[in-house]
Order: C-alpha cells, then structure tokens, then sequence
C-alpha cells in the first residue's frame, strides 16, 4: 500500500509540473495537458502492456537527450563554456562538496554519498517500476548488464541537466524576466519551455523537439508508473481475491489490463 500511495503522488506531481510550464508559454490549459498526457499512457499500457513501456521509455529517452544536447551546446555557442561556468561559480549556483563531517553543512561527501546509496538501493533494489525493466531479460546476466549500462547513461543525463540549469541561469544573468517590468513567466517553473521558445524559437522544429523532450520525460515515468501499479495492485490485491472464486487466467489477464484505466 505505501508504493501504491507514493507512486500515484509521484506521478501526480510528474503529469502536473511540465503540464504547469508549457501552459504559461502556450495557449495550452494544464487540464489539456495534464489529461493528453495521462490517456496517452493509459492508452498504450492498455494495449502493450511492458513492451509498448519499454519501446517507449527508449524513444522518450533519446528525445529527452536531444532536447538538452540542444539546450547545452545553443547555450554554450552564444554565452561561452568557460563564461556559463563563471557566472554560475561566482553567483553561488555551483556547489564543491566538503569532507567535513559537520551535519550543518549543505553539501559534503559524505551526505551526497549516504544519500545516493540509500536511494541507489531503493530505486534498483526496491522499486517495481525499475524491477520490472530487469525482469523482462532472460537471465539474471542480462539484467547485470542493462543495469551496468544504465549507470553511466544517468550519471551523463544528470550531468547535462545540471549544466543546462547553469546555461539558462547565465542566459537570464542580470535580466531575470521573473522580475521584468513585462514579466513574461509568473513562476521559476517555467523558465525552461520559456528558454526554449525565446532562444531556439528561432530553427525550425527544434523548440517543438525539446518541448517534447520536456513531456517524454513525464510520459516514461507514467507508463511506467501505471503499468508498475497495475502489475502490484493485481498481483497483492486482485489476484487472491479472484483465485479463491476460481476466475480463469484469461480473465486476471484482463483485469490486469482495466487496472491500467
């Protein structure tokens, strides 16, 4: 019951944060947004089930990687690698952790350290939305190796998102359009899809691309999310109730598939 109530949480807060900043830049509504978003995976789940997940976490990964390449090297083109990196050093934006062992202190090597291994733990270790991944390989070698493999590709997309974070901050250094006489965003929220539309509105198709990039990182962790849901609640909740009044295969087979809607 506590990963059903944490993930349906989770997932509601990943369906309304892009949902948020697209509407303040579009003539998008969030209810559109946030609606769109949710059928589309309930759609595909329903039909698919893991492999629709799987195929589409793949495509919605390489779109994310391009929208933030695009994000990185347009930001590191215009303002300059070593100007981005200054700006966020001398305004505090970039932290160098300590060995100080002092529980006052934000970032040490420590804390990161713990902090990372117990979240290590729970997400490969604990969580049926990144178990069920490795369990759809053959053997346990296979699942090594997708989980060996997935560890650089996160530290690189963790890396790029922080050092996108950097390039927009140095982008709106000393003109903060939060605090802009037109102010043309309401909330820090929406800096990205506004970033996107300001400085690449200007190639063809590429705002487009990254603001999908924006939403397939939404609609991976809800289909997967609705599919990890679905397998839990059919196979602790469903399942017993339904093999101790005889109901056939075909028949979980199909609820587990409702379960998704």
């Amino acid at each position: 019951m506590v990963f059903l109530v944490q993930t349906m949480l989770y997932m509601a807060v990943v369906l309304y944060a892009p949902a948020l900043s697209l509407s303040a830049v579009t003539n998008v509504s969030i209810w559109t947004s946030v609606i769109s978003v949710g059928a589309v995976c309930m759609f595909y789940c329903t039909l698919g089930g893991m492999k629709a997940v799987l195929w589409t976490d793949l495509f919605q990964a390489m779109l994310m990687f391009i929208g933030i390449f695009a994000i990185v090297i347009k930001g590191f083109s215009d303002i300059g690698f070593s100007e981005v990196f200054r700006i966020g050093y001398e305004e505090d934006r970039i932290a160098v952790p300590t060995l100080s062992p002092s529980l006052t202190e934000r970032y040490t090597v420590w804390n990161l350290l713990i902090q990372g291994c117990i979240y290590s733990l729970m997400t490969f270790g604990a969580n049926q939305i990144q178990i069920q991944r490795l369990l759809t390989l053959k053997n346990i070698s296979r699942s090594r190796m997708a989980l060996y493999l997935s560890i650089p590709l996160n530290v690189l997309f963790y890396i790029l998102a922080c050092v996108a974070g950097l390039v927009i901050y140095a982008h709106f250094y000393k003109c903060d359009p939060l605090t802009a006489s037109n102010k043309p965003i309401s909330a820090a929220d929406q800096l990205l899809p506004f970033y996107i539309i300001k400085v690449l509105g200007g190639y063809p198709g590429l705002p487009g691309l990254c603001i999908c990039g924006v939403f397939a990182a939404a609609l991976s962790t809800v289909s997967s999310g609705l599919n990890s849901l679905s397998a839990v609640t059919m196979q602790d909740l469903v399942r017993p109730f339904l093999e101790s009044r005889g109901y056939s295969e075909k028949t979980m087979a199909f609820t587990a598939k409702a379960l998704s809607w």
